[in-house]
């Protein structure tokens, strides 16, 4: 009689996760780091993942050394360098799923691969804004139609999105991913605390680091009185950044204000107070949001729909969105009492502990590829 193993006659899936960069990437953003851990879990139950990147002239080292960061030694990392090229991978390998986030016209590629190896397709809704929602350039609501219609599954990680979506799309598809995570060996609330106050995020509109440095010059007198340290953490539009650096030399806040560039924030965010989020659309589920709360600091908002899925009174308030509402909250919080400032260190950690683990998001990734 001959016996067979199982295990070895148990085929694994193939997977893909194809993500874009641009010239003089620096840094992975909360999407990029979020797949690749969970990407990375779900090779222990022998699923066969690729993350394949689309790189451009001479930053191929660089971005694969930032996805090492993340991703453990069963992941491979796959460059490719055109659009072609990225049509000759997905069309050779033959991926049983193929995922891509909600980029549009730069998923096209990846699409048209799939499609001729038949494999599955997951587009994955990790924009906030996403163009179909916001956009009114027809070309981009068409680039996002289509990327949509090409695939046979649309996961959102944004709740308000989902429920937009299956109205939209009833024909498809649709799944909530569950809310973010973070690593709690490297984002914790060390016992003693910096007087800082943070804010970490792309150079970009969407996440408001001019009403950041505006509310701070607000206050200026009463932060350096308290001892208290503004660090602006984040690159993007150099336009952005010198405005920044105009206004707070204007007002002469150089010793108040810093402008630290991109920055690993695991090694800041434990030892912070407070943490500004202040993005214009949506605050959740922001990675830099819930990576704050894990290192127990007091969250200060804008308010958007599904934001208090993850902001609770306990350690946080809400906004207005402008600087003189940023000012306020910002000066009520420097009053606290160091035993207030303890308690609201212990409860945002533990509320991460309880809310935000990875395994939520594995099991989740696991039964939409088995």
């Amino acid at each position: 009689m001959i016996e067979f193993d199982l295990k070895v006659l148990k085929m694994s899936k193939k997977i893909a996760c194809f993500f874009p960069t641009v010239s003089g990437h620096k840094f992975l953003g909360g999407s990029e780091r979020r797949m690749s851990r969970v990407l990375s879990r779900l090779t222990e139950d022998d699923f066969d993942v690729s993350i394949v990147i689309k790189t451009s002239a001479g930053n191929s080292d660089v971005v694969v050394g930032l996805y090492k960061n993340f991703c453990n030694e069963k992941v491979k990392l796959v460059t490719v360098k055109s659009n072609m090229g990225i049509v000759r991978h997905f069309a050779k390998n033959k991926y049983d799923w193929v995922l891509y986030p909600d980029c549009c016209f730069r998923a096209v590629p990846v699409i048209f691969g799939s499609f001729f190896a038949r494999s599955k397709r997951m587009i994955l809704n990790v924009n906030s804004g996403a163009d179909i929602l916001y956009s009114n350039s027809f070309l981009r609501k068409a680039g996002y139609n289509f990327a949509v219609k090409a695939s046979h599954r649309v996961d959102c990680l944004y709740p308000w999105i989902f429920d937009d979506f299956k109205t939209r799309y009833s024909k498809k598809t649709i799944t909530l991913t569950p809310c973010s995570f973070t690593d709690f060996n490297k984002f914790f609330a060390a016992p003693e605390k910096e007087k800082n106050i943070i804010f970490s995020g792309r150079l970009v509109p969407l996440k408001n680091s001019d009403l950041f440095v505006d509310a701070m010059i607000k206050i200026k007198e009463q932060l350096d009185g308290k001892g208290y340290k503004c660090l602006l953490c984040g690159d993007g539009d150099p336009v952005i950044r010198n405005s920044l650096e105009d206004k707070i030399k204007h007002d002469k806040c150089e010793d108040i204000i810093k402008l630290i560039g991109y920055a690993d924030m695991a090694e800041i965010l434990p030892y912070s107070r407070i943490y500004c989020s202040l993005q214009k659309i949506s605050n959740y589920p922001s990675q830099a949001l819930i990576e704050a709360i894990a290192c127990g600091n007091y969250c200060i908002a804008t308010q958007h729909q599904n934001d208090d899925l993850l902001i609770r009174p306990e350690f946080a308030t809400f906004i207005e969105e402008s600087a003189d509402s940023l000012a306020e909250a910002v000066l009520n919080a420097i009053e606290f009492s160091d035993e207030k400032w303890e308690q609201i260190s212990k409860d945002a950690h533990e509320y991460a502990l309880k809310n935000c683990h990875i395994d939520n998001q594995v099991n989740h990734y696991r039964n939409l590829l088995s």
